[in-house]
């Protein structure tokens, strides 16, 4: 990482400030402009420690791999743009006489590894391939998610705002881990996204289209990055929306009836997945 970074992250910043700054003026609530503006700022100093940590304190896989190969990848389609088809393909069929470094040998047989370098791959042609920009990048992908899930946190009980804020948004572990070029970031922002679209679809019942995609999308990369995120959360929030529908039943009897139903259903099913 070179000073070329640091003088061009504040551009990035200025524009990602900006469209995040119009989403913060949709809402209404002045809790969630609060929050929103809060989140994005301290998400913002997570990326530029986690950038300082990474770069100069503890080199790891998001420099030496993730970075220095999706810039490799990038590099190799501009050399030949038929190599465009790196982006599409899967890491069991790189060569890897083209890797930057051949230490890295063997890394790319994890399809989570190559995911992650592509995306990479992808950001270098808006960013100058600079490794701060892309985890500033990375950062606000995670923020975006955290937010979607505070924002389904803070509907179902508006009182704890700053509970969920805390834990969601404040945390320094969950936001400094999730603030760069690493799986945890994409993790992050699936979950949140699942959680929205879900939420949306078999709740609110709206954006069936739009939000079938989101959910498609973001499962797609968890299975890629770490599927069993996906297998224990996805089971138990639709759980979760089926519990919440019930409560709009008028049949008491009903509602009764199969509640608890479901209730021990779900922990034979947990304890049979245990065994």
């Amino acid at each position: 990482m070179g000073i070329f970074d640091f003088i061009v992250v504040p551009f990035y910043l200025l524009l990602f400030a900006f469209i995040f700054s119009k989403i913060r003026n949709t809402y209404k609530d002045p809790i969630l402009k609060k929050y929103h503006n809060q989140g994005f700022w301290i998400k913002v100093i997570a990326c530029v420690a986690f950038t300082i940590f990474n770069a100069y304190v503890s080199p790891g896989d998001s420099t030496g791999l993730y970075h220095d190969e999706g810039v490799n990848i990038h590099n190799l389609i501009l050399h030949d743009f038929r190599n465009i088809d790196l982006l599409f393909s899967e890491g069991k069929n790189f060569d890897e006489n083209l890797l930057r470094n051949p230490a890295n040998a063997g890394y790319f047989k994890s399809p989570s590894n190559f995911l992650i370098s592509k995306m990479v791959a992808f950001c270098c042609f808006f960013t100058f391939s600079k490794y701060m920009v892309i985890n500033l990048i990375f950062a606000l992908i995670a923020f975006s998610g955290s937010w979607k899930l505070f924002l389904f946190f803070y509907e179902q009980h508006p009182k704890l705002h700053k509970k969920f804020a805390i834990a969601i948004l404040y945390l320094p572990t969950f936001v400094f881990w999730s603030a760069g070029i690493l799986k945890d970031s994409i993790c992050v922002a699936a979950v949140g996204w699942i959680t929205y679209g879900l939420y949306e679809i078999f709740y609110r019942k709206t954006g069936l289209i739009k939000n079938s995609i989101i959910v498609l999308v973001f499962s797609y990369l968890l299975i890629v990055l770490n599927v069993y995120i996906l297998i224990s959360y996805v089971p138990f929030f639709i759980l979760f929306i089926i519990l919440k529908n019930i409560q709009h039943v008028n049949n008491i009897a009903l509602k009764d009836l199969v509640a608890p139903e479901l209730i021990v259903g779900s922990r034979r099913a947990f304890n049979k997945e245990k065994s």
